[in-house]
């Protein structure tokens, strides 16, 4: 006679586990969530949550694979993947983690982020326009980890784009939502056909338009900050 055995105790033991072996792929990743990270006991929603892992603390992230369905939360993608944090080990959503530091509330600006947590290799330096316009200039950043900050200033706008190698597009948002609140209300549009997402936005007052823009490029992730009247 065959009897069912439930495998779902059993891959949760394996994964919890995975910390233990030497072949297990991790990477060090940081939590993103203002409010906290609930570690829980199983890949589920409503699974019994550990502990609340404070904003900006760092994990231990288990590579070998995610676990269930990819699922959404607050216009973030994510899976559940198993983690160690300080003691413990569980679950956590992984749309909240990043390889990127998580900003202070001191970071005004995407320019300012990278100036203050990132050691500066090389620059400014400035760079000739591309265009026929005295009005316009161009200086370029170079930061450790192959990070480069271009920016450009031209008579009534301007704006920088951030080169990140080996990030990604969740990463990304997860940046420019921690620096600049207000996108939250807003959905990050994709372009058809492309890894690129769009946020635009207009002060009717001023009438100052804002965009943001991420976009995954052979394995480089852009990040577009601009403004103009």
């Amino acid at each position: 006679m065959n009897k069912k055995i439930s495998i779902l105790p059993l891959l949760l033991t394996l994964y919890c586990s995975s910390f233990s072996k030497k072949e297990s792929v991790t990477a060090i990743k940081y939590v993103f969530a203002k409010s906290g990270l609930i570690l829980r006991k199983k890949p589920e929603l409503n699974s019994e949550p550990i502990v609340t892992i404070p904003y900006g603390n760092r994990v231990i992230v288990s590579l070998d694979g995610p676990l269930g369905k990819e699922f959404e939360i607050e216009n973030l993608n994510g899976y559940y993947r198993p983690i160690k944090y300080s003691d413990n080990t569980g679950f956590v959503f992984d749309g909240f983690l990043s390889t990127l530091i998580p900003p202070n509330a001191k970071s005004n600006d995407i320019s300012d982020y990278f100036e203050k947590n990132f050691k500066k290799v090389k620059g400014p330096i400035y760079r000739p326009a591309n265009i026929n316009d005295s009005e316009t200039k161009v200086y370029e950043i170079y930061y450790e980890n192959g990070i480069i900050s271009s920016t450009t200033i031209y008579l009534g706008g301007g704006y920088t784009t951030i080169s990140i190698p080996n990030a990604t597009i969740n990463d990304g948002k997860l940046l420019l939502l921690a620096i600049y609140p207000k996108l939250k209300k807003l959905k990050f549009n994709k372009e058809k056909d492309s890894e690129s997402f769009t946020v635009k936005l207009q002060d009717d007052a001023t009438s100052i338009e804002e965009y943001y823009n991420i976009r995954l490029t052979d394995s480089i992730l852009i990040i577009t900050v601009g403004g103009q009247t």
